[in-house]
């Protein structure tokens, strides 16, 4: 139904009820007339072109306090007209609600990325959109699962020349699988119980979809948790009525931030349209606590989108709120797209994933990571060691034990380098490693050959084994002209023996 014809229907169905010529003993009461007069003025505003999404919910509102208050029905007389007021507004109430979320408040930034699932290069997209759900109401699933919907154009009264003009557009919002039987929405989705009555979820609506799979079909059997602030907190955690299957719950971050400017991927039901997915952004602000703002291209009904991380993979936030998405042309007389610059208007605000309280605990198998290597111990009988630890992460759920060693030896050599030094001038031998020995001489003749090379005032270094008559060159150099050079003595002896 389009919007001119609908807003027609709401005039003309202004007294929200079903009225009969006839004489009902009672006169309706004041309360009912004060309340009747209230909602005749919200109908006016939320239709007025210049409306925001502000005057839909303040709509909605006051039908759930007047359907809450006046739930058992009745017939009263107004104007010398029966009034039965039970029905019609049941069915009004839907439709402010589909018309609420399919035009509220969201964007296009730069180019319009939003392309259809199957058209799609990328599989790791189209392997996260089978875990993404659409939100429709029961009355507009026919009994052959044929969709009951009009199409985007006429609904929103759009301009012939926009995008998706003739596709159908039954969803409310968009949600997403994150445990066997748990989803995720927008907090504004699902307030209640009674709105989990009267929607469905439904996995992998796609423009190719003529009938529904009833094994695709959900329905909300509780709210987990749910927050809703207009500018802070909005999620809504629910149970599904029985686990769902072919389909893998999605990873979302746990704990921490995204790195600023990370790009991102949404994927939903923008202005209630088959699934569809937009890339090409990025977070603009990443600054607050309970949400980050970013410029994907949204729309109403991808409140409750799951927003990608494109490096980490996961979800980062859910879609809950932003820009206007369409303007009025006033020379054509219909809606159009609303632009932006990629830097400009608000953005869109995604509620962080880590804020979200009721997620199922992540139970999928972890495999473990090794620790950096610990610094060397002391030398002790020629060797030393270190060690690392499989807590990076630590396996978990049955995940895989880390492969190679924990511990790793080195020879060394057991002397403080101050005591070699003194060595030099001091003693000649001492034992470094059990079971061999080493010489520290300083020669000052040049009668000293290595290599075929004579030296004069030259530290060498010396060493054999127990069982060896003969001493072995190790290393020789000039100790007299620089302390630095002395050192160097200890240095490549040590480089020696770890390396030999």
């Amino acid at each position: 139904m389009g919007f001119t014809k609908f807003l027609g229907l709401s005039l003309v169905v202004l007294m929200l009820t079903s009225c009969e010529t006839g004489q009902p003993d009672n006169e309706c009461p004041d309360d009912f007339k004060a309340y009747y007069q209230t909602l005749q003025e919200n109908f006016k505003l939320t239709y007025d072109p210049s409306s925001t999404a502000s005057s839909g919910q303040t709509l909605k509102t006051n039908l759930g306090i007047f359907l809450n208050k006046y739930q058992e029905g009745f017939t009263c007389k107004w104007n010398n007209k029966k009034m039965d007021i039970r029905e019609e507004v049941k069915l009004l109430y839907s439709e402010i609600i589909l018309k609420n979320y399919k035009k509220s408040e969201k964007v296009v930034y730069g180019d319009d990325d939003r392309q259809e699932v199957d058209l799609v290069a990328n599989e790791t997209y189209k392997n996260w959109a089978k875990s993404v759900a659409g939100m429709i109401p029961h009355t507009s699933i026919n009994a052959d699962l044929t969709i009951n919907s009009g199409t985007l154009g006429d609904d929103l009264q759009l301009c012939a020349t926009e995008r998706f003009f003739s596709q159908q557009n039954p969803m409310l919002c968009t949600g997403f699988l994150v445990g066997d039987d748990v989803l995720v929405t927008a907090g504004h989705c699902i307030e209640n119980i009674s709105d989990c009555a009267k929607s469905a979820w439904v996995f992998e609506y796609k423009n190719t979809t003529t009938h529904l799979n009833s094994d695709n079909i959900y329905e909300c059997r509780e709210i987990i948790s749910r927050k809703f602030h207009p500018e802070g907190l909005d999620y809504s955690v629910i149970r599904l009525d029985r686990k769902v299957v072919d389909r893998t719950p999605l990873k979302f971050r746990r704990s921490g931030k995204m790195n600023d400017g990370s790009n991102l991927v949404v994927i939903g039901h923008p202005s209630g349209l088959p699934l569809k997915v937009a890339s090409g952004a990025y977070a603009r602000d990443n600054s607050p606590n309970d949400y980050f703002v970013t410029n994907l291209d949204t729309f109403g009904g991808n409140s409750g989108s799951p927003v990608f991380n494109e490096s980490t993979k996961e979800v980062e936030g859910i879609l809950v709120r932003g820009e206007t998405d369409y303007t009025y042309d006033v020379s054509n007389s219909c809606y159009k797209t609303n632009k932006c610059p990629m830097s400009g208007c608000r953005g869109e605000d995604a509620t962080r994933i880590t804020q979200v309280t009721g997620l199922p605990v992540d139970l999928s198998p972890i495999d473990g990571g090794w620790s950096n290597w610990s610094a060397w111990s002391a030398c002790q009988g020629g060797s030393q060691k270190r060690g690392r630890t499989c807590t990076n992460p630590t396996p978990s759920n049955g995940g895989m034990e880390c492969e190679g060693d924990y511990w790793e030896t080195r020879k060394c050599v057991n002397v403080s380098k101050e005591e070699v030094l003194k060595g030099l001038f001091e003693k000649s031998n001492f034992q470094v490693i059990d079971g061999q020995f080493y010489k520290l001489k300083r020669y000052t003749q040049a009668d000293f050959e290595i290599a075929g090379k004579k030296f004069l005032s030259v530290c060498a270094l010396h060493t054999k084994s127990v069982n060896e008559s003969q001493w072995h060159s190790y290393f020789a150099g000039d100790c007299l002209i620089e302390k630095s050079n002395i050192e160097k003595i200890y240095d490549d002896f040590a480089s020696l023996l770890i390396n030999d």
